[in-house]
C-alpha cells in the first residue's frame, strides 16, 4: 500500500497541452515538475512513513506547498497589480481544494462498502494525494498561459528563478 500511495503521488499526467509546441509544454512540464520535486522532497519522510497521521499531513503540506507556489504565479506575474482577480482566484483555488478533497475523501472512505462509513485508516490520505495531482495540473497549466504569453510576462524568468 506504502508504494502505491508513493507511485500515484508521483505521478503526473497531462492528456493535452495548452502551450503552442512541444517544446514550450516539455518546458511547462519541467518548470512544474521542479516546483512539485521540490515540495515533494521537503515531506517525502512523512509521506513514505507508513503513519496514516505523517502521511496525510506529508500529502497535506506538499499541497499546501504546490498551491503556495501557483498564488505566487497569480500574484506576481499573471494577475500582478490585480488585487481583485488575485483574490478571487484564490478563494477559487480554496474552493477547489475543498471540494476535490470533500469528493475524494468520500470516494475513498465513505461509500456503502464501508463499515459505518469508514474503510480503513489506509484510505484515509488518498484524499490529500488526489487534492495535490489536481493543485499539479493547475500549476501546469498557470506555466502553459506564462510560457505562451513570454513576450507580455518577459521577466517570468528572474521572478521564478528559472
Amino acid at each position: 500500500m506504502k508504494l502505491y500511495i508513493l507511485l500515484l503521488f508521483m505521478v503526473f499526467h497531462s492528456s493535452y497541452t495548452l502551450a503552442d509546441t512541444d517544446k514550450d509544454s516539455d518546458f511547462a512540464n519541467k518548470q512544474t515538475l521542479k516546483v512539485y520535486n521540490k515540495c515533494t522532497a521537503k515531506y517525502i519522510e512523512d509521506v513514505e512513513s507508513g503513519i496514516t497521521s505523517r502521511m496525510i499531513t506529508g500529502m497535506s503540506e506538499t499541497t499546501l506547498c504546490i498551491k503556495e507556489h501557483i498564488l505566487f504565479l497569480f500574484k506576481e506575474i499573471l494577475f500582478k497589480g490585480d488585487k481583485k482577480s488575485y483574490t478571487q482566484l484564490k478563494n477559487a483555488l480554496e474552493k477547489i481544494e475543498e471540494g476535490t478533497g470533500d469528493l475524494y475523501w468520500k470516494i475513498y472512505n465513505e461509500h456503502n462498502a464501508c463499515d459505518n462509513g469508514e474503510c480503513g485508516s489506509m484510505f484515509h490520505p488518498m484524499h490529500n494525494l488526489e487534492v495535490g495531482l489536481v493543485m499539479k495540473q493547475i500549476l501546469y497549466i498557470v506555466y502553459c498561459q506564462i510560457i505562451l504569453y513570454e513576450d507580455y510576462y518577459h521577466d517570468w524568468r528572474k521572478i521564478t528563478n528559472s
